[in-house]
């Protein structure tokens, strides 16, 4: 059987669609979360610390280590938060599509879906791997990581590196998927998959 590849719009749409679904969820979930006052306090302290180095009270230096270090209290007061936002990477991209075919709710509506590129069974593996680019989920886990290991400084300057590489990586996939003829990413690339129309046959 020859299968027919998804174009790169239907797969662009079908994972805005996703990442929107998720967002909301995000959203819901957070909202039935207790209120978290030390934020609020971090927050401000993160417009004092800018509004003081804008006003030429401190100098850069002062102003990076300051912010680095009220980054990463940031991140440890949302801990719960960017732990429900994994769970539900693992459950929406990676679970549903090893038990639903290879489809999402967003490819489900285009009528595409992911198999692996030898036409075997999806494992959990492939899927893993595949979204370590797609959803961001290798920044998430490493900056889970390592919030308690790294001083503030370095853990700041990791994951702000992070952040940067994992956007490239995901803009590389695009253009590859774009230009390529046949339509694969980075990140199908190094998950052994692609992405097909649904049910449909043709010559390639």
């Amino acid at each position: 059987m020859k299968t027919n590849k998804a174009s790169w719009w239907k797969r662009i749409l079908a994972y805005l669609i996703d990442i929107i679904l998720v967002f909301i969820i995000i959203i819901l979930l957070e909202a039935l979360l207790p209120k978290n006052n030390n934020m609020e306090i971090l927050n401000r302290e993160l417009n004092d610390t800018t509004d003081q180095f804008f006003s030429k009270q401190i100098d850069f230096s002062v102003y990076f280590n300051q912010t680095a270090l009220i980054f990463r209290d940031l991140d440890k007061a949302k801990i719960m938060y960017s732990v429900i936002n994994a769970i539900l990477i693992f459950i929406y991209f990676i679970f549903i599509p090893y038990f639903f075919d290879g489809k999402t709710l967003g490819k489900k509506i285009l009528k595409i879906k992911t198999i692996r590129n030898d036409k075997e069974y999806l494992s959990l593996k492939n899927l893993v791997i595949k979204n370590m680019i797609d959803t961001g989920l290798m920044y998430m886990l490493f900056s889970l990581m390592l919030i308690y290991i790294l001083p503030g400084t370095s853990y700041f300057t990791f994951t702000l590196f992070l952040s940067i590489f994992q956007i490239g990586l995901i803009v590389a996939s695009f253009i590859m998927i774009i230009k390529r003829k046949d339509k694969r990413g980075l990140n199908d690339i190094l998950s052994g998959t692609k992405v097909i129309e649904d049910n449909v046959e043709v010559e390639e």
